[in-house]
C-alpha cells in the first residue's frame, strides 16, 4: 500500500459537497434546517451565532430569501442587536458585557456548534468565545449544527452541556438517497513532481 497522502480540497462553487466524518456533509442545507426551526417559533427573540462573518452573511442572505423580517447583524463593523433575530459573529457578541444579552433571547442557534467546546485559554487569550457566550445565556431553546462532531469524551460532554444532545444525524449516503446531495465525482490529475530549486 505505501504512504497515504492527504489532500486539502477547496470548493470553488457553493454547490460542491464533501463528506466530513461520514456524518453530515458541508453545503447540505444545515442553514435551511435552522431557518425551519426559527420559523416554528415566530414570536421568539433569536440569537444566531456563527464563528465567521461569511457564515453570518450567508445566514442573513438565506433569511432574506425566505422572508424573515426584523433581522439585524453584529459583525463586520456592524453592532446592531436590536432585531427580533440577531445574527452575530462570536467576537462581536463576546465584546459586549453579558448583562446586555444574557436574558434577551428565547432561542440560540449555534452554527458550527463544535466550536462551543473550546474553553477560554487565559495563557494565550484565545478561543472560548462560543463557550463563554453560551454559558452566559439564560436561553431555554438551544439548537446547534455541525459537520464535525467532537470525538473526545470530555469535549462531547461540554458540547452537550452548552447546546444539548445530538437529536439527529444525516450521513452522506442518507443525504444522497434523499436527493439532498449528488454523488461526488473526483478526478485526480497526476502532475510532475515539483522540486524546489533552492
Amino acid at each position: 500500500m505505501g504512504i497515504q497522502h492527504t489532500y486539502d480540497i477547496r470548493c470553488e462553487e457553493p454547490h460542491h459537497n464533501f463528506v466530513a466524518n461520514d456524518i453530515v456533509v458541508h453545503n447540505s442545507g444545515k442553514t435551511i434546517v435552522l431557518l425551519g426551526i426559527i420559523s416554528a417559533f415566530p414570536t421568539a427573540n433569536v440569537l444566531y451565532l456563527a464563528n465567521t462573518i461569511d457564515l453570518v452573511d450567508q445566514a442573513i442572505l438565506e433569511m432574506k430569501k425566505f422572508g424573515f423580517k426584523n433581522v439585524t447583524k453584529m459583525g463586520g463593523g456592524l453592532k446592531d442587536h436590536s432585531g427580533q433575530i440577531v445574527v452575530s459573529t462570536l467576537k462581536s457578541l463576546a465584546a459586549l458585557d453579558p448583562i446586555e444579552y444574557c436574558d434577551k433571547y428565547d432561542m440560540v442557534i449555534a452554527d458550527e456548534c463544535h466550536h462551543a467546546a473550546k474553553f477560554y485559554n487565559h495563557y494565550n487569550k484565545r478561543g472560548g468565545d462560543f463557550c463563554t457566550i453560551l454559558s452566559n445565556l439564560f436561553t431555554p431553546l438551544r439548537f446547534g449544527v455541525t459537520a464535525t462532531l467532537p470525538t473526545n469524551t470530555e469535549t462531547k460532554h461540554v458540547l452537550e452541556g452548552l447546546v444539548g444532545n445530538v437529536i439527529g444525524e444525516v450521513t452522506f449516503d442518507e443525504a444522497r438517497e434523499l436527493g439532498i446531495l449528488a454523488t461526488p465525482k473526483v478526478t485526480l490529475i497526476p502532475v510532475d513532481r515539483f522540486d524546489d530549486p533552492e
